[in-house]
């Protein structure tokens, strides 16, 4: 085998999200995420989403000053990889330092890794990058700010449950509509990433936004369920302390720019 082709990661068999997650996370998710039975917070949200589709501003509303994307990393795997390896042992790798080749070999999803590197996260931000984007969020927001939380309906774990308002910026994207605090929802996910570390997987989706912002509509923070890329909208202010944030890689986000 070359020395660079995708070598097979380890499979961990028999486990799946709802294996890992369904259970412990729905037992907790109401003590976070708040149902909403109307649907009138987010239709400023539909109205503004008026982007050309897979555009920007299908998922990202138009109105604010100021637009910023941020890449999700790709993740370098320990040598030699095998089934004992952590999650916690695998490394961010921002996507301007990964190699054109590998760029070319990985795809979301795809299972394997290319010369010890695996492919970015789908509609899922890093505990670290977690983190960091919350820290810039608090710079416009109080941890209590109340705010909106729309998961994408597709992931099917909520299916069944009563009294939950939708919204849909543009065909397929589809959204449940929850409130929360900007501390709560921060929690909720950080608690999420501990729940799927604890199980030796990687991956959140389905039990953390896919689309946030508080309800003064300062801000949106967007992270579409199948990009490896997410974004905020704001003040200049607020974006531009986005790009002085650590463990992220941001750069601007463009009208049409398409976000997979």
């Amino acid at each position: 085998m070359p020395a660079n082709a995708p070598e097979q990661m380890p499979q961990r068999a028999g486990v799946t999200r709802i294996d890992i997650h369904k259970e412990a996370a729905m037992k907790d998710f109401f003590q976070y995420y708040h149902r909403v039975s109307d649907g009138q917070a987010a239709n400023w949200v539909v109205a503004q989403c008026t982007g050309p589709r897979h555009s920007l501003h299908t998922v990202v509303p138009t109105g604010f000053e100021a637009y910023a994307r941020i890449e999700h990393p790709y993740w370098r795997v320990p040598k030699p990889a095998g089934p004992g390896n952590s999650v916690e042992q695998l490394i961010a790798v921002p996507c301007s330092e990964v190699p054109p080749a590998a760029k070319a070999a990985l795809y979301p999803g795809c299972g394997y890794a290319y010369d010890g590197i695996e492919p970015p996260l789908e509609g899922e931000l890093s505990p670290a990058a977690v983190q960091s984007v919350f820290a810039v969020l608090g710079q416009a927001s109080t941890a209590e700010q109340p705010v909106y939380c729309g998961i994408w309906e597709g992931f099917g774990y909520l299916r069944g449950e009563q009294g939950i308002a939708q919204f849909a910026s543009t065909l397929g994207q589809e959204y449940l509509l929850f409130q929360s605090t900007l501390a709560e929802v921060e929690q909720a996910w950080q608690a999420a990433w501990r729940e799927s570390q604890a199980a030796g997987f990687l991956g959140v989706s389905g039990f953390v936004p896919n689309a946030l912002w508080p309800a003064d509509r300062a801000w949106y923070l967007a992270v579409p369920f199948q990009a490896t890329r997410s974004y905020l909208a704001g003040s200049q202010q607020l974006v531009q302390a986005l790009y002085s944030a650590a463990d992220l890689e941001v750069s601007q986000a463009e009208p049409l720019e398409e976000f997979f």
